[in-house]
């Protein structure tokens, strides 16, 4: 009588051989996926920015009162803060588990915030009041490859992009 022989696995040279396949192939797309991420941060910033406005906005609404989101192009980052509710017209940074209070924009990412009314002592903000209303204005985002504009049209409106162009 006869035996057969069945092999029901691999050897261990072809577990191997299909190893070398892999990571050849992933260090060849290693260096585009880099250039990828490198493409996405203008316009992940520019999201990450309407998300913080449209928090703000809400926040306001549902807490009943003001919240600013403060803009600093030299610093490059921004703070959300809410008005500490006494009447004093006194604002506190805000503590969220949903977006960050202090955002600091990625390396060779540009804020300019021109567009926006002078404040006093030259600080650049946008209000957000209980009623939901903000100021019509733009923010402009750029970098080395192309510029984003996120604007907001009318008082009662969300902040959005407008354009996104590239050099």
């Amino acid at each position: 009588m006869k035996r057969r022989r069945h092999n029901l696995g691999f050897t261990l040279l072809e577990l191997v051989l299909v190893l070398v396949i892999i990571a050849a192939c992933a260090a060849v797309a290693a260096p585009a996926l880099r250039g990828f991420t490198h493409a996405r941060r203008l316009p992940n910033t520019a999201q990450d920015l309407i998300v913080a406005t449209r928090f703000c906005r809400e926040q306001a609404i549902a807490d009943g009162l003001s919240y600013r989101l403060y803009l600093d192009p030299q610093g490059g980052k921004w703070v959300i803060m809410k008005d500490d509710g006494t009447g004093t017209n006194t604002f506190t940074q805000v503590n969220s588990q949903i977006v960050p209070a202090e955002y600091d924009l990625p390396e060779g990412i540009v804020m300019d915030t021109s567009m926006l009314p002078r404040q006093p002592e030259n600080a650049r903000y946008i209000n957000f009041d209980s009623g939901g209303h903000t100021e019509i204005t733009t923010i402009s985002l750029k970098s080395d490859e192309s510029e984003v504009d996120l604007t907001c049209d009318a008082p009662l409106s969300s902040y959005h992009v407008v354009t996104a162009g590239g050099r």
